[in-house]
């Protein structure tokens, strides 16, 4: 009636077209209603339950990758190694059959 949304899949709602639009994967919004389970009451949850499940979905399922925007020049006096050392990291961590990438440390 004030305009203030202008249908139902407004990322600002908690419908389902909503929560789609803003990316929220459909297994965590499966995990999310397996776990409020089913009432014939009204109940009123908190978003960051929601937001938990999404967490636990991606932890699990998102590889990991890192930049530097805004690189900054530090000097390590005392770092051992005159060359570039390769460390490998987890795609995804504490899943070792996800693969690995190796980051440079130098």
């Amino acid at each position: 009636e004030n305009n203030v949304v202008r249908d139902w899949d407004d990322p600002r709602l908690y419908t389902l077209t909503a929560l789609r639009r803003r990316g929220f994967p459909p297994e965590a919004i499966n995990l999310f209603c397996a776990r409020i389970g089913v009432t014939m009451s009204q109940t009123v949850l908190h978003p960051d339950m929601l937001d938990a499940c999404v967490r636990e979905v991606l932890n699990a399922t998102a590889p990991r990758v890192m930049v530097v925007l805004e690189p900054l020049k530090v000097t390590i006096t005392n770092f051992p190694y005159e060359n570039m050392i390769e460390l490998p990291v987890l795609n995804i961590p504490g899943e070792e059959s996800n693969g690995s990438h190796t980051i440079k440390f130098d």
